[in-house]
């Protein structure tokens, strides 16, 4: 009895502060929707398949220098049990990823004609190019001081940063679409801006414990030996991820590469909503639990309620998404990339189901295999997509990225389970297949664009009360038993 208590304090914890950190990254979303209809009327759907790859090419440039520090500073910090070691392993991360920063403002402005010239066949891109990558190196920055609001379980704090930022940001775009250019200068000089803003609100925060010559000179080794090989795996991520971007603007138009990567972006709402707020909560929460005597039900369970949430997020948007874009005002030129979102939030999931899926070779601190099998996997799906968008155009694309989502989830979960392994499917994971299917066929068939909401209403009713049926018997029960016992 003691045990399961124990489990569902677990499991109330990561709901708990899951909806804590959502707190900061729901804005986002929110912020996105108000930026989505600016994006579809100020862009034509060329300039803004332009501004994506611009982005493209900064996340590369981070993914690559940010020397996977940020990743692997929460592994190392649970390695110590004194604060004042824990605060050393701070400031060597911090130490490596400036260093990171120097290398890849040095690296772009060598390299800034080439890009600017090869991929976005325009060398007018470089001044705005180079300061989208300046960002980008700021953020990870940003990223490895919030970390350690995370480690430190600071959530409000993390969630006023993560607010202000994001409202800086947003408002910082609106004022330059208006005072200053209704193009893609705006959105990146707001970016660079709130980026710099919260740089320093996070100095601020962590004045007492920055200093660069308070650190552990033997731990850079460790961070490095961690870190590093997430390059080789980010890198093999964005040819994955990324990498059909690059294919649409080869073979296809970009008004095409545009609407996609609408689509995308819209579908990234999964990622803000969902996925993020739940690895931030996720990952430090799982190395507490590992020692744990149920550890494996417990990770069993949360894979099985998050899938559970994931495909009623899903379904919801396909369900009030276009109503709700169309309140806000976007622009019908970009209404193709509609068609798109639900299978790459669906992409989307599956991918992130390996938060929970790695724990075996987090355990075991051997990030070399995710460099491998995202190695492996990424090119395999480079190539098929390479096949499948000149034979099926953009949909071709969207299935691979499934399929590619998919197959490494589940590959790094075999890899995975010779450290540490559980259940990862059972019949109940086909059951919520089943109601995910009966919803749309029923919403398609019989429900209409004007009474969505109702309808969406009563699903999400039903698919809770599905889906919570034990725990919902068991406080009947206990409400029975107690009036009884009244009586």
């Amino acid at each position: 009895m003691k045990s399961e208590l124990k489990i569902n304090k677990i499991l109330k914890s990561i709901g708990k502060n899951s909806l804590i950190y959502g707190t900061s990254t729901a804005l986002q979303p929110l912020g996105g929707f108000i930026l989505l209809p600016l994006y579809s009327d100020y862009f034509e759907k060329s300039e803004f398949g332009i501004y994506t790859l611009i982005l493209l090419i900064s996340t590369i440039f981070s993914t690559v220098f940010h020397l996977g520090i940020n990743s692997a500073f929460i592994r190392s910090y649970y390695d110590y049990d004194l604060e004042e070691d824990r605060v050393k392993v701070f400031n060597t991360s911090l130490f490596i990823l400036l260093i990171g920063l120097f290398l890849q403002i040095l690296t772009c402005f060598l390299a800034k004609n080439i890009l600017s010239v090869s991929i976005l066949k325009d060398e007018s891109y470089v001044k705005i190019l180079t300061i989208s990558v300046i960002t980008s190196g700021v953020g990870f920055v940003n990223t490895g001081l919030l970390n350690y609001l995370r480690v430190k379980e600071k959530a409000l704090k993390y969630t006023l940063v993560s607010s202000f930022s994001l409202v800086i940001n947003i408002t910082l775009t609106l004022y330059l679409f208006e005072y200053f250019s209704k193009s893609i200068n705006s959105p990146i000089y707001s970016a660079l801006f709130s980026q710099f803003l919260t740089l320093l609100l996070l100095i601020l925060i962590h004045i007492k414990d920055i200093n660069l010559f308070n650190i552990n000179k033997s731990e850079i080794k460790t961070l490095l030996h961690f870190g590093l090989p997430s390059i080789l795996a980010g890198s093999a991520i964005m040819i994955g991820e990324w990498g059909d971007k690059l294919l649409i603007n080869e073979f296809l138009h970009k008004d095409e590469l545009g609407i996609f990567s609408m689509g995308f972006r819209i579908a990234m709402i999964y990622n803000v909503i969902v996925a993020m707020p739940f690895a931030l909560v996720w990952n430090p929460l799982m190395m507490k639990i590992r020692a744990h005597s149920n550890a494996k039900y417990i990770f069993s369970r949360v894979a099985y309620l998050y899938f559970a949430f994931s495909l009623i997020f899903i379904f919801a948007t396909y369900v009030i998404l276009e109503p709700i874009l169309t309140l806000l005002g976007f622009h019908s030129k970009f209404y193709d990339s509609l068609n798109y979102v639900p299978l790459l939030m669906m992409a989307l999931a599956l991918g992130s189901l390996q938060n929970i899926y790695s724990a075996g070779i987090t355990f075991a601190r051997k990030p070399i295999i995710f460099a491998f099998i995202y190695s492996v996997v990424g090119c395999a799906n480079f190539l098929i997509s390479y096949y499948a968008i000149i034979k099926y155009g953009i949909y071709g694309i969207v299935i691979t990225f499934i399929l590619f989502k998919f197959i490494i989830s589940i590959t790094i979960y075999y890899f995975s389970s010779k450290h540490f392994s559980f259940h990862i499917f059972d019949f109940g994971y086909v059951k919520l297949i089943t109601l995910l299917f009966a919803g749309i066929f029923l919403y398609m068939n019989y429900f209409t664009y004007y009474n969505s909401f109702v309808f969406l209403f009563f699903y999400v009713l039903i698919y809770f009360l599905f889906l919570f049926k034990e725990e919902i018997l068991h406080i009947i029960t206990r409400l029975i038993k107690v009036s009884r016992s009244n009586t």
